[in-house]
């Protein structure tokens, strides 16, 4: 995982050049990206995409991304290990934007910082940013499955940093944050054939009885 920064630099001639800063979360190297990389990777994350609307995971090759995006098979190996690796950065651009919605919405209904309130947040930010990949069968590819099990179980324990001792339980905290990402990922996906909006307003009502159970007793 990386931190992007947006660095300004000033030559001698007083030009002033704007360039990307990666930062690794892992050993703290700092990595240069232009606006050109940027691009480019944009580029494969959307043609992985528009491919699972044509079939599964696993019937995607190396070769079709590249063609289908224009895009030479050394470049493609220049940002990417394997179309695994690409799969993963698809998901970490859906993920950013999770965390950019839930902090959005903990801002605006949330001054309190409530668990019920959280959860129902957490929810609604999943539920917004990922529907319009609901031609993604996450359940046809154990890949894909456990990419997202773990993007919900990093906002969970996200949570559960912000909430402290609220969120305090006899449980093992993350077995039961696996517990939870899980039950909100069958409880959302689990009837494709629901009305959406009821799907939604019921994963509500199970948050709020989550939230206020004995699971979690310094709420």
């Amino acid at each position: 995982m990386c931190i992007i920064y947006i660095n300004k630099q000033i030559n001698e001639q007083q030009d002033h050049k704007y360039f990307f800063v990666v930062i690794s979360v892992q050993t703290g190297e700092y990595v240069s990206m232009d606006k050109r990389i940027l691009k480019t990777r944009k580029c494969l994350r959307e043609t992985m995409l528009e491919l699972l609307k044509e079939k599964s995971y696993k019937k995607i090759s190396v070769k079709e991304i590249c063609e289908k995006s224009n895009t030479g098979r050394v470049t493609f190996y220049n940002h990417y290990d394997d179309k695994y690796d690409l799969l993963l950065d698809c998901f970490d651009a859906m993920q950013q934007k999770v965390a950019e919605h839930f902090r959005l919405l903990q801002k605006q209904n949330n001054p309190d910082n409530t668990l019920v309130r959280t959860f129902e947040n957490m929810i609604d930010a999943i539920f917004d940013e990922t529907r319009k990949y609901d031609y993604i069968s996450l359940t046809e590819d154990l890949d894909l499955m456990t990419i997202y099990y773990h993007m919900v179980l990093s906002h969970l324990e996200g949570i559960e940093t912000g909430m402290g001792k609220r969120m305090q339980t006899h449980y093992d905290q993350r077995q039961l944050n696996s517990f939870l990402a899980l039950g909100f990922w069958g409880f959302l996906h689990g009837n494709e054939s629901r009305n959406p909006q009821k799907t939604l307003r019921d994963a509500h009502q199970l948050a709020k009885d989550v939230a206020e159970s004995s699971i979690f007793p310094q709420k």
